[in-house]
């Protein structure tokens, strides 16, 4: 039987199972890395409705603000409701364009929408207390205008306040509710996120089983080759 050295050595049968061990370990690792961008991407969106559901409870409390008359018992108190309203419906329709630049299923353009329908109903008591609506969709006080405004009739600024706080609260609390537009987006998101965490821990642990399994064979057919190294040095091969 005559064996061709230069075809079977130590270094060849090494360097292939080697070579086979790296294409294991390659084939393993690049599903794991795009479940991982994957598991990245839907803690991100989580984290924008996250965001979005702060700035809902902030609408809220600020439309709750705007219904009490004695927090509006002067001009500055009334001016300083008003403009924190608007920060705070400003701060949701921006969390909300930001959730909704990664939102596949539509709910943040839902929640968008009833804030829009929102301004609708309440654009009269709007303009009675100098409340701007931007090209953009974003709010703003026209300070001198509810100033004066408040001088010449508190009482009538003070209801046109109380009605818009009304209507941005109730919106706020639909949203906010179990099965409102924000809480299900939320709750849509972290379901998601546990079902790829759950998926990103199974497969990392069968890539573990899978690269100890290819370790050892590399090491059994590593020792093999040197058996065989040792068979062809009795022949001097």
């Amino acid at each position: 039987m005559f064996v061709q050295s230069s075809t079977f050595s130590v270094g060849n049968i090494a360097a292939l199972y080697a070579s086979q061990s790296d294409r294991v370990s390659s084939a393993l690792r690049q599903p794991a890395e795009a479940l991982s961008r994957e598991v990245d991407s839907a803690r991100v969106q989580l984290s924008a409705f996250g965001q979005v559901q702060s700035a809902a409870a902030g609408v809220q409390a600020a439309g709750k603000n705007l219904q009490d008359a004695e927090r509006l018992s002067s001009v500055t108190e009334a001016r300083q409701a008003a403009e924190a309203f608007v920060q705070s419906y400003n701060e949701q329709r921006t969390a909300l364009a930001k959730a909704g630049a990664q939102d596949d299923d539509g709910r943040a353009a839902l929640a968008s929408a009833q804030m829009q329908r929102l301004v609708g109903e309440v654009g009269s008591a709007f303009s009675d207390v100098g409340i701007r609506v931007g090209k953009d969709g974003s709010l703003t006080v026209d300070a001198k205008a509810l100033e004066s405004a408040y001088n010449a009739n508190p009482t009538a600024v003070t209801r046109a306040l109380g009605e818009v706080g009304r209507a941005a609260e109730a919106t706020a609390t639909r949203q906010l509710s179990e099965n409102g537009s924000i809480s299900a987006a939320v709750r849509a998101q972290e379901n998601r996120v546990e079902r790829l965490e759950t998926r990103q821990n199974a497969v990392q642990y069968s890539n573990e089983v899978a690269q100890r399994a290819t370790e050892a064979a590399t090491q059994r057919y590593g020792f093999g080759a040197f058996g065989a190294g040792a068979y062809l040095g009795i022949f001097g091969l």
